[in-house]
């Protein structure tokens, strides 16, 4: 792991033109028996509603754990990706690490940048991004650098954030947030669709200001919300305006297609749920006023919101339980639901399982001195698996 110490240090030497040097001679992992269908992860799930399509099987044991830190690198990891049952990625801020699963071990690393996040592709691929280049990586051969694709993304730089990425064949779209820096500019996030070459856009949107990560339907429409005013586009540009009374904090899409938006007014907070049309299904308040990550909905339609220690549940309307925890930084406590309903909290130095009823099925607890950093995902088994500061656990 020295090697990837030095690494580290060289991208912080180097400029944003991604030369970084990387380790040689890396051995692919097997093939996984299961394709993970619609992997979830902070940021990497376009509904961003944290649900996974496996069961739960895991009953709190462990199973396997791999020491990927133990030269203490520098930052922590923001999320843990499974490809397949064989091959994960751990997205570590300014690099990340390609995992083979089935042997246990780190196969390699390479840079990204630290204002975006890996997303998943198809077939074991995966896309990554450095400076302001799209980079399509193969699990084969991810450490060619740089790689055979790689391409230009617009407005991605030193003062701007990846928000959305959805790969397509030919051409994918693109959210940037950018910060209104350097001083004089002014916040803006724009949405726009370009071919892989070239720099010509297909369409190109912009909204004023700083919105809410952009959930995105299973059929292409994506949410972007601001003051009083929800934007639906769809996968060809086109955009349907819905004018609403309240100031958006966070929002996801669930399985039933509503928009559940947690959103201010006046000086409460509620979680409402939203159709495509503007229509309000239901809505109720919350004590949950900034919570950790967007609402979590599961396949029945069931909402969680997580943060200042407590999580709450809500079903059409009313507030069904709320449950505490005992985490001593509410900072990693974050949760994701499995198919049949069980809600997997990292609180801390604990992994827990919820059931429906709000009532704690068991714990896993980690090694003293360590922090689960990573929000719990499943395989296709319905295996958990979370990252440490220090170690990626799998618990059956």
């Amino acid at each position: 792991m020295k090697n990837l110490v030095l690494f580290i240090l060289a991208i912080m030497l180097v400029s944003c033109n991604g030369k970084a040097e990387t380790t040689k001679g890396i051995t692919p992992a097997k093939e996984g028996q299961k394709m993970i269908a619609n992997n979830v992860q902070p940021f990497a799930n376009p509904q961003l509603n944290s649900m996974f399509q496996s069961n739960l099987s895991a009953k709190g044991v462990l199973s396997s754990k791999l020491e990927y830190n133990t030269e203490n690198l520098p930052e922590s990891p923001k999320s843990l990706l499974l490809l397949d049952d064989s091959k994960a990625v751990l997205d570590h801020s300014i690099i990340y690490l390609v995992i083979d699963i089935l042997n246990n071990k780190v196969i390699g690393f390479n840079q990204k940048s630290p204002n975006t996040f890996i997303v998943v592709g198809e077939q074991g691929n995966f896309y990554g991004f450095a400076s302001y280049r799209l980079l399509r990586l193969k699990w084969d051969s991810f450490q060619e650098f740089p790689p055979k694709e790689h391409y230009f993304v617009p407005g991605l730089g030193n003062y701007s954030e990846l928000a959305v990425f959805i790969p397509k064949s030919d051409t994918y779209i693109v959210g940037i947030q950018s910060s209104g820096r350097p001083l004089g500019q002014r916040a803006a996030f724009g949405l726009l669709e370009k071919g892989y070459n070239g720099f010509d856009d297909i369409w190109n949107i912009s909204f004023e200001g700083a919105i809410p990560k952009p959930p995105v339907s299973i059929d292409g429409n994506i949410v972007v919300a601001q003051d009083n005013l929800i934007s639906v586009v769809d996968s060809n540009g086109k955009v349907k305006k819905i004018k609403v009374d309240f100031l958006p904090i966070s929002c996801s899409i669930g399985a039933d297609n509503l928009i559940y938006m947690l959103c201010k007014v006046k000086n409460r907070t509620f979680i409402k749920a939203i159709d495509f049309d503007g229509n309000i299904h239901w809505e109720c308040q919350t004590f949950i006023n900034q919570p950790n990550q967007p609402p979590i909905v599961s396949k029945e339609s069931m909402v969680y919101l997580i943060g200042s220690s407590k999580i709450e549940a809500f079903v059409n309307g009313e507030k069904k339980f709320e449950f505490k925890l005992t985490g001593n930084d509410t900072d990693y406590q974050l949760a994701s639901v499995s198919n049949d309903g069980f809600l997997l909290v990292s609180d801390c130095d604990k992994l827990l399982c919820i059931n429906k009823a709000g009532e704690q099925v068991w714990a896993f607890k980690v090694a003293q001195g360590e922090t689960i950093m990573t929000q719990p995902v499943l395989d296709s088994v319905g295996k958990v698996l979370i990252a440490t500061d220090k170690k990626i656990l799998a618990v059956k």
